[in-house]
């Protein structure tokens, strides 16, 4: 099953500025020049993300990566070598120690992300962490930029000059709504991931015949379930858009059925089939003058019935294996369709 990390997206805050006399042009330039660099990282960041969100060819995302890595060392070369207004280089420097850490995130936060997602689905442990480990290096990006925006704060302040925060930009919105939708559809990953999982480890268990480590995964399947559909009642619809609820509740129903109500017929049919094979081994055991009539005709009974009941199991195995494959297809093509839908393409 793929799976998409995506990346925290930094806007400093939009503003105009004004100044009082001749303190005006020089600190607004100053203040504009910083943004202006800004603006340009946004932009391959947006190039990034529509990669990430549109594009399956990991070359095609990796590239697009490097081009971002390149424009933040770009961006701290042309700030470094710009000249301070005042002498004052505190918010300059604060910037560019900002874009230290986001070249950092970038090359190697970003790269554990990638080499955790080689394991993720190895189990549910796993993919936790896989998916926190986003969370945290999300979260270390936003306290970056908060204190960037505190700094700008601080430099206006100082040389008199008014920030006017300005309308949304059209690049902004669209970076908000990145966000939103990948936070939306990671939301309803891990429980989905959660029951896929289990069910995956109950469908090998099945091939053992082993009946308590199938009741016992099954059981734990059914819990999963259970919690995973609780947990997508509490998620609203991203922009009236059930699609990806949808399509993970049918999953999580799915399991739930197959745990509860089709399991145990399962079982049944291996029980029968246990009881059949001890018995015929009990019976070759004996010398044909110590078999009686009514373990022959009992034995005999049996066979009928597990004649009877293996063209059912077979029936049921493979509706299970049909309809899972068409749901998981589904989920992944109504994941892949949400994101296309709703993170703009220009």
């Amino acid at each position: 099953m793929k799976k998409l990390f995506y990346l925290c997206i930094i806007t400093i805050i939009a503003s105009t500025a004004t100044a009082n006399a001749q303190d005006f042009k020089t600190p607004v330039e100053y203040l504009q020049f910083i943004t202006s660099e800004n603006d340009k990282l946004n932009n391959q960041v947006w190039q990034y993300t529509k990669a990430v969100a549109h594009d399956k060819r990991p070359k095609k995302i990796e590239k697009t990566r490097k081009l971002l890595v390149v424009q933040i060392q770009n961006s701290r070369e042309k700030i470094k070598k710009a000249a301070s207004y005042n002498n004052d280089d505190t918010y300059k420097n604060q910037f560019i120690e900002f874009l230290n850490i986001y070249e950092n995130v970038i090359n190697n936060d970003y790269a554990k992300i990638v080499d955790m997602k080689e394991i993720a689905e190895q189990s549910y442990d796993y993919m936790e962490a896989y998916i926190l480990m986003q969370e945290q290096v999300d979260k270390k990006l936003e306290t970056a930029l908060d204190s960037i925006n505190k700094s700008q704060g601080v430099f206006a302040k100082k040389y008199d000059v008014t920030l006017l925060e300005g309308k949304e930009t059209k690049l902004a919105k669209k970076m908000k709504i990145s966000n939103d939708v990948f936070k939306h559809k990671n939301s309803t990953y891990l429980p989905f991931f959660k029951a896929n999982f289990q069910e995956s480890e109950l469908v090998v268990s099945l091939s053992s015949n082993n009946v308590g480590e199938i009741q016992q995964k099954a059981s734990t399947l059914l819990l999963f379930a259970n919690e995973g559909l609780d947990t997508l009642a509490q998620i609203k619809p991203y922009q009236n858009d059930t699609s990806l609820l949808k399509a993970t509740k049918d999953v999580l129903l799915f399991y739930k059925d197959e745990a509860e109500v089709q399991i145990p017929i399962m079982i049944d049919f291996l029980l029968l089939n246990d009881k059949i094979e001890k018995m015929g081994k009990a019976i070759e055991n004996k010398k044909p003058k110590d078999r009686t009539k009514e373990e022959i005709e009992e034995y005999n009974n049996l066979i009928k019935d597990v004649n009877k009941q293996v063209a059912a199991y077979n029936k049921t195995n493979d509706v299970l294996n049909k309809e899972r494959s068409r749901l998981l297809q589904q989920w992944e093509s109504t994941s892949n369709n949400f994101l296309s839908q709703h993170i703009p393409k220009n």
